[in-house]
């Protein structure tokens, strides 16, 4: 190096670490991300050079320092670094930072697979899922973490024999979210992404089994979920649901040995706490149907139908069970907002304490029209506004 440009590094090292250890670890930061810029490829070395040579070899037999420490702590921070191996005069305990080969290798996951799965999970913040960026770090114990979950895990098709289930439970909990996929990403259909982790299935069957009171034989009357699924008819996943939220009065466990066929409830509970989680939602069809004085079809007309605003009449909450049903209850918001906004024939006549019929022949004189036809909710509503 010449003269002029010694005196430049020892301005540049004299500026940072100035600026204490941030300062220090700022410009390692930057001779970093130069190598990476420039694809260098290889270790510690290739990453740090001259930093880390003269570090390591001490031609000018000076005394380094605490800066040796620093950058022996920068390195392991930030570089991934094999636990045992000899690094500024010190052996490396624990890994700190890995790389997608790095990982593959201490885990056997295809580094292709294992970049998608880093990435979908977000132990990689972003970056192309079909192209791995070498020099790229991920904090060790979040990859190792990711990785034991991947290779301990279960295909959905494998899950009836892992809880002793059939396949369409299995899937319809999946599904539901009873049993979380590796990955939450929606848009992730295949791959092992979408397996269930062991640890989640083994946690499933302890808080299942936990629900209920442990008997040698179930009491009369009360049969597993997938037998009470029959009876009831509601979706084993829903029963499974009612289950785990402590929603059933009588819950009971069995032998372990039959996991998921070891919790008996009775069926008699299922449709009752099925009908109160739906109420808790909203004011079910019929209830609405009921409190306007309207036909129960008429209230899928004004939920369906819009007004002059474009809005429906009567915003509905949608509710669907674990086979994807779907029903429909409403806030009691937004019936008190249709009572106020809207009034039947019928309510107008009781008001008046006259015939719907006097009632409608004035109205139409006065040329008030209905919401929507007669024959479309078999009766007549109109706008307080048009009154």
């Amino acid at each position: 190096m010449t003269t002029q440009q010694l005196n430049e590094a020892e301005a540049a090292g004299f500026e940072a670490a100035s600026r204490g250890l941030d300062g220090i670890y700022s410009i390692l930061e930057e001779i970093v991300q130069d190598a990476t810029k420039e694809n260098r490829f290889g270790g510690v070395r290739t990453a740090l050079g001259e930093i880390y040579i003269s570090l390591r070899s001490n031609i000018s037999n000076r005394d380094a320092g605490p800066l040796k420490d620093v950058v022996r702590d920068f390195i392991i921070e930030h570089l991934p670094v094999q636990p045992g191996s000899e690094l500024l005069d010190g052996k490396v305990a624990d890994r700190k930072r890995h790389t997608v080969a790095s990982l593959s290798k201490v885990s056997g996951i295809h580094q292709m697979t294992l970049n998608r799965a880093l990435l979908q999970a977000g132990v990689i913040a972003e970056g192309d899922p079909e192209q791995i960026e070498t020099r790229r770090t991920f904090d060790a114990v979040e990859g190792e973490a990711l990785a034991h979950r991947i290779n301990n895990s279960t295909p959905t098709k494998s899950i009836p024999d892992y809880l002793n289930c059939n396949r369409t439970q299995a899937q319809m909990m999946v599904r539901t979210g009873i049993l979380k996929k590796l990955s939450n990403d929606p848009s992730i259909k295949s791959g092992v992404m979408t397996n269930v982790a062991n640890d989640d299935l083994d946690d499933f069957l302890v808080r299942f089994r936990a629900a209920g009171k442990p008997v040698q034989e179930p009491s009369a009357g009360m049969v597993n979920t997938i037998e009470a699924s029959e009876i009831a008819r509601v979706p084993v996943a829903d029963i499974v649901r009612l289950v785990l939220d402590g929603r059933l009065a009588t819950v009971e466990t069995g032998c372990e040995e039959l996991r998921f066929r070891s919790v008996f409830v009775c069926p008699e509970e299922i449709r009752p706490a099925t009908q109160e989680v739906i109420s808790e939602r909203g004011i079910s069809a019929k209830e609405v149907a009921a409190q306007l004085g309207l036909q129960l079809l008429a209230i899928d007309h004004l939920r369906t139908k819009t007004d002059l605003d474009g809005q429906p009449f009567l915003k509905g909450i949608k509710v669907a069970n674990a086979r994807g049903t779907i029903r429909y209850c409403y806030a009691k918001e937004d019936v008190d907002k249709f009572c106020s906004k809207y009034v039947t024939l019928q309510e107008l006549a009781d008001n008046a304490g006259t015939s719907t019929k006097s009632v409608s022949v004035k109205l139409r004189k006065l040329g008030v029209q209905p919401i929507l036809g007669r024959y479309i909710l078999r009766a007549k509503v109109f706008r307080r506004a048009d009154l």
